[in-house]
């Protein structure tokens, strides 16, 4: 299909992309998404079968041996792009709620939290933002939220 669908079409498309997203998350809809709230009932208890499901296809089959010598993959992975994926990832998401949960599983998971803030403090010194005494381990998770700091 070549052309974008129609507004009612896309924004169907972008809610189930929302649903799927939400789910593959293990998350519930909330926060500036409460329109969602109905699907949490559903979220929930499809995190089952998406758990199965992300295992199956990130899980090789029994019948191939994970011997690198007979591979012939040339595979060239850019770390610092990885980490700074990751560091964005989970700057956006991690709510008090997640660091709660967090800090049940031991202390290196709570202390994660310190270390997202550490690097954006890092980061936001390093981009010449004057503004970045402002940010705290409390500050807002989501750079749409951020209304007195310019990223």
């Amino acid at each position: 299909i070549s052309e974008y669908p129609s507004g009612h079409a896309a924004r169907n498309l972008t809610l189930i992309a929302k649903t799927l997203q939400t789910l593959a998350n293990f998350t519930k809809f909330g926060g500036k998404e409460h329109y969602m709230d109905f699907m949490n009932e559903f979220v929930e208890h499809e995190w089952d079968n998406m758990h199965r499901y992300l295992m199956k296809i990130s899980t090789l089959p029994a019948n191939i041996q994970r011997n690198s010598g007979e591979n012939d993959w040339n595979i060239s992975v850019d770390i610092g792009k990885e980490v700074s994926l990751l560091y964005s990832y989970l700057d956006e998401l991690w709510t008090p709620e997640i660091h709660e949960q967090a800090a049940k599983y031991g202390s290196q998971m709570a202390e994660l939290r310190f270390i997202l803030a550490k690097l954006r403090y890092i980061r936001m010194r390093n981009d010449g933002c004057k503004d970045y005494e402002l940010l705290t381990v409390e500050s807002s998770p989501s750079d749409y939220d951020n209304t007195n700091v310019s990223r």
